[in-house]
């Protein structure tokens, strides 16, 4: 593989190469972005000033509507042995998105959100094989 850089350097091939490299990356850099934003946007939607549970129900089904098509249209259907993981990912999920609802009901979005995406980020990082769990 390193002779096969090298030997492109100083061709078309290699100039070519270069550029798809660096669009590739301000394309998944302005992705990052605007995730970022959004993800800011939903988070201040859901606990601005209305219901955070018509907040988060808004959000989800416009999740649900925007992802329909490609789900039932595009992407091959699962095997039938797989849809009892889906069904338990899709149980997971739900409370996920409850207990997110709940906790804005609680307290200030600037005191909730950054304790939830802490206690989020430490149960996937200790639920990686080799970290927390034997």
């Amino acid at each position: 593989m390193s002779q096969w850089i090298t030997s492109l350097e100083g061709t078309p091939a290699g100039h070519n190469l270069a550029l798809a490299l660096a669009l590739t990356a301000a394309v998944l850099h302005a992705l990052a972005l605007s995730a970022a934003v959004l993800h800011a946007l939903f988070g201040a939607l859901q606990k601005w000033r209305h219901d955070p549970w018509l907040s988060r129900g808004a959000i989800d089904a416009s999740y649900g509507v925007i992802a329909a098509p490609i789900a039932l249209f595009v992407v091959p259907w699962p095997e039938p042995h797989m849809w009892p993981i889906f069904a338990a990912v899709f149980v997971i999920h739900v409370g996920y998105k409850l207990a997110q609802a709940y906790t804005y009901t609680l307290g200030s979005y600037t005191v909730v959100y950054p304790r939830w995406a802490a206690t989020r980020w430490s149960i996937r990082w200790c639920a990686a094989p080799g970290r927390c769990l034997p």
